[in-house]
């Protein structure tokens, strides 16, 4: 079949019609055009997760993103492993596919963040310089390579149909889609890109970050390579599954189109964030008045090299490995961090290196003993929980924070359980915080539960939160079962039938009669044993 080519003219006619009627020379229309130019306007208008990397030297890469109505043109730089908005402007997708300019973003040179806030000639400077810096024919040029990998196999498969073809072998095909970009994929299985955390796909069983051709997913406390390993995981099916489903579909336009970095076998050499006292009291400011956490509390910690500021005032919170083992502070491990500067500062990260199951922030109270250890999803929910536990009893108390991913140090753990001691699982009193605190369990049989009274988390609680979040009693009969069933001595696999029982009904799922009967069987059996144990006494 013959393929003909509109005229130049007739195409750009075209995509004037399909543009929104916006002025030419506003800021909105010269946004416009520049996209049509580029020839990502119409992929635009589809995609609501659009993402583009322009590269474009000597000029800093312009990365063009679509999160839902915003549209962002944003100029990255990076500083020890760390990726900062450089300049950013932000537009809003109307009705008719009309632009509506939002705000600028740049750097708070003076107390490290982001500025940001109207201004639309600044905004018509950015404009103009990405123009005549030639980030239109950088684009194209770009686009039209991504284009020619795509078609050349194309080309040669036509050439090659007409002779007989016989299937190639697994290993082939596997050794060809094991390669496919990892973002692409996670959109084909229906994850969706985190809105605070571009590095962060999310559905409701999965938290997954990618980086390069790794990914973690942070509620099974499970990673892998590739994608054969991705799908594999996300769809939990057998190699050869995930091998078909992949090669049944075209993963040539990636979601990311720069060129993606072999990953390195070697860990990442740790690289603390620099101390910066000059903006210790913005940080200090931010912990005492916006988090409601006690000064005296938060200035100790201070004192103790557990939590400073960096250059770009975010609170850093040191993670220390375990000396020999046991409950002291070892080595440096890394470190959370954690944005404090604008009102609305989500930014969450790790200084560059850190390896999340090799240290952890940690704070105690009381001497002695480790009598109870209570584990947290974040460093603030850490201190505020020690704040807000009234309980006491003779030892220590530890607090620790797992920051999110339920890496925990399961065999030092195991060890205060086995002495009799408790460990209590204080997630967020979420969907997400109950699935990670029930695969947490798994791997520690005989913890307990504990959930805020007020609020998503123990720092809402602290702050007086007026949202509550509804759990219902089935929640709180589950873990308790789960305790009863490995006090009267149940065998793991029987502990295993519980958590995953427990965690399909996280998922929506209503609980089997059998499951209910055995549950009231070990709780009364429990009851009664606990009962004979006392009148004994």
């Amino acid at each position: 079949m013959t393929t003909y080519r509109l005229p130049e003219i007739l195409v750009h006619l075209f995509q004037l019609a399909r543009a929104p009627n916006q002025k030419k020379n506003s800021l909105e229309g010269q946004i416009i055009k520049f996209l049509q130019e580029a020839g990502l306007w119409e992929t635009i208008l589809k995609d609501s997760d659009f993402h583009f990397k322009i590269h474009n030297e000597p000029y800093i890469p312009l990365v063009v993103e679509r999160l839902g109505n915003d549209l962002c043109f944003t100029h990255y730089l990076s500083q020890n492993g760390d990726t900062y908005i450089d300049t950013e402007m932000v537009f809003i997708f109307q009705e008719n596919d009309r632009l509506k300019f939002k705000e600028v973003a740049v750097p708070n040179a003076l107390q490290g963040g982001e500025l940001r806030g109207y201004d639309p000639a600044f905004a018509k400077l950015f404009a103009t310089n990405i123009v005549s810096q030639g980030f239109v024919e950088a684009a194209q040029e770009q686009f039209r390579a991504e284009t020619l990998e795509v078609a050349e196999p194309q080309q040669q498969v036509q050439r090659v149909v007409a002779a007989p073809i016989t299937e190639p072998p697994l290993k082939e095909v596997a050794d060809e889609v094991r390669e496919a970009d990892l973002e692409a994929v996670a959109v084909e299985l229906g994850l969706e890109r985190d809105r605070l955390d571009k590095h962060k796909w999310r559905d409701g069983d999965h938290i997954i970050s990618i980086s390069d051709r790794l990914f973690m997913d942070w509620l099974a406390d499970k990673g892998g390579g590739g994608a054969i390993d991705l799908v594999m995981h996300v769809r939990e099916c057998e190699f050869k599954e995930a091998v078909e489903w992949l090669s049944g579909r075209d993963f040539s336009r990636a979601v990311s189109i720069a060129p993606q970095k072999a990953a390195s076998e070697e860990p990442r050499p740790l690289t603390m964030p620099a101390v910066n006292e000059q903006r210790w009291g913005a940080v200090q400011q931010y912990l005492v008045e916006a988090r409601k956490l006690p000064l005296v509390l938060v200035e100790r910690l201070h004192d103790k090299g557990l939590i400073y500021a960096d250059d770009f005032q975010n609170a850093v919170f040191v993670r220390h490995g375990m000396a020999e083992g046991q409950w002291r502070r070892g080595d440096v491990a890394g470190a959370s961090l954690r944005g404090t500067w604008g009102e609305q500062n989500a930014f969450r990260g790790m200084a560059s290196g850190t390896v999340r199951d090799k240290g952890w922030f940690w704070l105690g109270t009381g001497n002695g003993q480790i009598a109870r250890i209570l584990l947290t999803e974040s460093p603030i929910d850490t201190m505020s929980l020690a704040v807000l536990d009234k309980q006491r009893e003779a030892g220590v108390t530890l607090y620790l924070s797992v920051d999110g991913s339920g890496a925990v140090p399961v065999d030092a753990l195991k060890d205060v359980l086995r002495r009799g001691r408790r460990v209590t699982i204080a997630f967020d009193a979420d969907k997400a915080g109950e699935l990670m605190a029930w695969r947490v369990a798994q791997k520690l049989p005989g913890t307990e539960r504990l959930w805020p009274d007020i609020g998503k988390d123990w720092n809402e609680q602290l702050m007086g939160s007026e949202q509550s979040v509804s759990r219902s009693p089935e929640t709180a009969a589950l873990w308790k079962w789960h305790k009863a069933a490995f006090m009267l001595g149940h065998s793991q696999k029987y502990l295993d039938r519980i958590s995953d029982v427990s965690i399909s009904s996280v998922k929506g799922k209503k609980l089997s009669n059998e499951a209910r009967v055995a549950m009231a069987q070990d709780l009364n059996k429990r009851q009664r044993s606990a009962s004979t144990h006392c009148e004994c006494d």
